[in-house]
């Protein structure tokens, strides 16, 4: 987990940065364009770079690959493998991203299995949910994965939303720390929108020549409009027509000129569908059903940033009406009145 905090990698040239929200710090460095910064490199996942390759041989008219990352292909380098991906960061001004999971589960089907107990899984059990901890778990002191991500799912907005804000990075120390210290607490469609409007709010206070809530407006204003074509997309998606998605994100990016942009990463969890399996997307996971509730995420997240986009709009427009009492009405004149033959 990221804790708000910009990243810059050793070999960076001056004003080129890698900015990483969530899980990401340490597993994605910069391509080798100096300024322009054109590629990132991401530590190479059979799994995702199969999804990738896939998406540009088999679906290379999809919908969706506007929203995605593109693949440029692998590369060996310092005795690690890398996957070449477009960095979606380039083209923005010292941009704020927030890393949204989708999915109402983190896990695979897979991953039902109980494996070995675990002490460190124990411990952050014990950290997080502490009232999620059994007896027999704190004498064994030890618990497995699977128990520890159903847990994590069912305190988060995860299983009831479908969605889950993972975390925040950008120019700012102080927003990340502001904003990624309340992340935890989400657990509601009121909270999730809270803390989009606070990802607009953050994002416009760098701009000094505009009224900041009349910004923010207008980048979840611009973020709204994003999510329902990224919806749309999906629902027409071949690709996703045939894939169990997990842990897949949603990557909010903006910056203080008002730019923003709409990105699906994170495709490690990603599946193609065995044959003779269908599923919808948009109803409730139960054991082996493969269902992965990635429509549900959407419209809920959809939902939570209209509700943040209509309560800046308020506050926008309540910040340049005029305040005090309202001007006395006076007598209208005499030679302004409708002769009285007017009606009858």
């Amino acid at each position: 987990f990221c804790p708000g905090l910009p990243s810059r990698h050793p070999d960076m040239a001056d004003g080129a940065r890698l900015i990483m929200a969530a899980g990401h710090m340490g597993s994605i460095i910069p391509g080798d364009e100096g300024n322009q910064f054109a590629t990132v490199l991401k530590k190479l996942d059979s799994t995702e770079i199969a999804v990738y390759m896939k998406l540009i041989r088999l679906y290379a008219g999809d919908p969706v690959l506007i929203f995605t990352p593109r693949y440029l292909g692998a590369l060996h380098s310092d005795g690690n493998d890398y996957i070449r991906l477009s960095n979606l960061l380039s083209g923005f001004e010292n941009p704020i991203v927030m890393d949204i999971k989708l999915g109402v589960r983190s896990f695979t089907e897979n991953e039902m299995a109980n494996g070995p107990g675990r002490p460190d899984l124990y411990k952050r059990m014990a950290q997080l949910y502490p009232w999620e901890l059994t007896s027999a778990e704190h004498e064994l002191g030890c618990l497995s994965k699977r128990r520890f991500m159903q847990a994590r799912d069912a305190n988060t907005t995860t299983s009831s939303l479908g969605f889950r804000i993972d975390g925040v990075a950008g120019f700012d120390v102080d927003v990340g720390r502001e904003v990624t210290g309340s992340l935890s607490a989400i657990r509601s469609h009121q909270d999730a929108s809270t803390a989009l409007r606070d990802l607009a709010l953050y994002t416009a206070r760098s701009r000094s020549d505009e009224n900041d809530l009349l910004a923010a407006w207008g980048i979840a204003r611009n973020f709204q409009m994003q999510l329902r074509h990224l919806q749309i997309a999906m629902r027409q998606s071949a690709f996703v027509d045939t894939h169990e998605f997990i842990g897949s994100s949603v990557l909010l990016v903006a910056d203080a000129s008002g730019s923003t942009g709409i990105f699906w990463i994170d495709f490690a969890k990603t599946v193609a569908l065995d044959a003779g399996i269908s599923i919808k997307h948009d109803v409730p996971w139960t054991p082996g059903s493969h269902e992965d509730g990635l429509f549900i995420g959407m419209a809920n997240l959809a939902q939570s940033m209209e509700q943040a986009e209509l309560t800046l709009c308020q506050q926008a427009l309540t910040s340049v009406l005029p305040t005090g009492p309202l001007p006395v009405r006076r007598k209208t004149p005499d030679f302004l009145k409708a002769p009285s033959w007017v009606g009858s």
